[in-house]
Parts: structure tokens; sequence; C-alpha cells
């Protein structure tokens, strides 16, 4: 895969690093539950994706982990992705750590923003806004 597409995997995997407040290392909204993803900008092209050619969910748990489906077609990305995965974070007031099952992945790390009933669709929304695999990525996703 390229190096754009790895970050965009890293992408999905912070932002399911975004999980519950039972990792909440110093505060923090409770983000359990199911979010789908509403738009990726991978490398901070200022041109972010949607559906129907970036599509996803990221599954919280309270036990520190994140189920994650992610798909995305070329183009606009490189190749087409198709990502499922687990895993772990650690979460505080702004900031988000993860680390992945995907070894080219690893560890993770950026900002978030919250904003309860701010979505699309009138549910919570949450940005997250890091580095993966050298890519800054934003990535949007509602609850």
């Amino acid at each position: 895969m390229t190096k754009r597409t790895w970050g965009l995997l890293g992408a999905a995997l912070l932002i399911a690093a975004c999980g519950s407040d039972s990792t909440d290392e110093g505060g923090g909204p409770d983000l359990t539950g199911t979010w789908d993803l509403i738009t990726v900008d991978i490398g901070n092209t200022g041109t972010p994706v949607g559906a129907p050619a970036a599509t996803g969910q990221f599954v919280f748990s309270g036990t520190n982990t994140v189920d994650i489906t992610l798909n995305i077609t070329s183009p606009p990305a490189p190749q087409d992705v198709a990502v499922s995965g687990t895993g772990t974070y650690t979460q505080t007031e702004t900031k988000l750590n993860i680390n992945s099952g995907i070894p080219i992945i690893g560890q993770a790390a950026g900002t978030y923003t919250f904003e309860s009933d701010g979505g699309p669709n009138g549910g919570d929304l949450l940005t997250v806004d890091m580095l993966a695999s050298g890519q800054h990525t934003i990535v949007v996703v509602e609850r």
C-alpha cells in the first residue's frame, strides 16, 4: 500500500481511539458507541472525501478497544482500501493515543474536538486531527 493509504488507515484507527470514558486519563466526553464516517482528509489537502467514496464505522467499547471498518474506493484513494481491525486507545480531554493491530500504523497520536448534537444528521460530531504514518490527517465521524 502507498504511504497515503497507510496514513488513511492510521486516521481510521486514531478515530477509533476516541472511545469510551473508561480509558479517560484526564476527562473528556464518553464516546462509547457506533460512529459513522462523515469525511476523511489525508495529508490535510483541504479536500475531504466522504460517502459514497469513503465509508466506515468505528465502534468504541468501554474496555479500551475499538472495532473499525473502513472502505475507500479508487479514486480518490490511490487504490481501493478495505480495512477491518481492532485497536486500543487512551483518551484525555483533548488528546488521543492509539496502539493498533496493524503493524505499519503502530501508534498514532492527535487531538480531537467533540460537539454534542453538532453533526450534519443531528448527532454527536467528533473531529480528529492527528499524525499517522507521517501523514497529517483529519477525520470526521458522527454518532
